[in-house]
């Protein structure tokens, strides 16, 4: 099933703020813990939110997406990200090990089975997980589809993609580097992030940021949020995870996610994506639902990447409630 919804039809509806009810850390491996909190009803139907990057980490607004009166909303930050310790860690920080994590996270709060939301990266990890576990996920709600395949990565890092569209943002991305540092946009910055010269890791993840931001939204506006968040310490450690498995291909086989989908067909789903996702082409989304007909695709008129775009909100919200019957 597909649907075309136009943002001017559409309001931003999030839930009011709530409580948090629980918190605490698991230690995942000998390395690695992680940060948990949950909202809402504990009797109520069970939901993990995802969040994108990789590491963004999560906050108390994710949990506004569902009802909590009627979800016990599950919320982490990912290895490395947020509160999570060590910060910033890219040892034993794979796709698989994020999805072990979200496993021995649904065992220690004793959820039989729970909705998974993921957008853009969580998407990602959303479907890793839902392929690798089928028997505990309830429904998926998939946002800003990222399958990192190969041309996904070359079209934000590559001359002819995304630059085609944005080439001021992508003269001022590049800036930074040398000449010869641009034949390999990605490999040259991920070396930069993890040199020890703090001037060159702040210079890149300045620039990195702002590209990224430069992309995620279809509002005018939203661009500015790249010049508040620049200032924070925590961009180093968002830039550098964000960057792990973008050399890696996300630690997966090009096609492995659509490939997979054949063992969670029978999970119902609702792909949502931005018109004018021009981080997450909806060309993604489009592949997506080709392998996956039985899930129902929402392409958001007037939207772009990010979760909070007006008509992106409203359809996340009214994909919650649906769940909920």
């Amino acid at each position: 099933m597909f649907r075309f919804v136009c943002r001017a039809a559409v309001s931003s509806s999030l839930f009011a703020p709530s409580s948090s009810i629980s918190n605490g850390y698991l230690k995942v491996s000998e390395l690695h813990t992680i940060y948990y909190e949950t909202f809402g009803n504990r009797c109520g139907q069970s939901a993990v939110f995802l969040h994108g990057g990789p590491g963004a980490g999560c906050t108390r607004r994710h949990a506004q997406f569902f009802d909590s009166q009627r979800y016990h909303i599950v919320l982490l930050d990912q290895r490395g990200c947020g509160k999570s310790t060590p910060k910033g860690c890219l040892q034993e920080n794979t796709t698989w090990d994020l999805v072990d994590d979200l496993e021995k996270l649904r065992k220690h709060l004793n959820v039989e089975r729970w909705l998974v939301l993921g957008g853009s990266w969580g998407a990602t990890l959303g479907l890793a997980y839902a392929q690798a576990y089928p028997q505990v996920v309830h429904a998926l709600i998939l946002r800003g589809v990222c399958l990192f395949r190969q041309r996904e990565i070359d079209w934000i890092y590559k001359q002819g993609g995304a630059s085609s569209i944005f080439p001021f943002s992508w003269k001022n991305f590049v800036s930074v580097l040398e000449p010869d540092e641009q034949n390999d946009v990605l490999t040259s910055f991920y070396k930069r992030l993890t040199s020890s010269d703090p001037s060159r890791q702040l210079s890149a993840s300045r620039a990195w940021f702002s590209w990224e931001m430069a992309l995620s939204f279809f509002s005018a506006r939203m661009p500015l949020l790249c010049k508040f968040f620049s200032f924070f310490l925590f961009l180093f450690f968002f830039v550098s995870l964000l960057t792990h498995p973008q050399m890696r291909n996300g630690f997966l086989k090009d096609q492995q996610l659509l490939e997979g989908v054949r063992r969670i067909r029978h999970i119902p789903c609702v792909i949502i994506h931005g018109r004018y996702d021009f981080v997450c082409p909806v060309v993604n989304a489009v592949d997506l639902h080709c392998a996956w007909p039985e899930a129902e695709l929402k392409i958001v008129g007037d939207s772009g990447h990010s979760m909070y775009e007006k008509g992106i909100a409203r359809e996340l919200v009214l994909a919650t409630n649906k769940f909920l019957a």
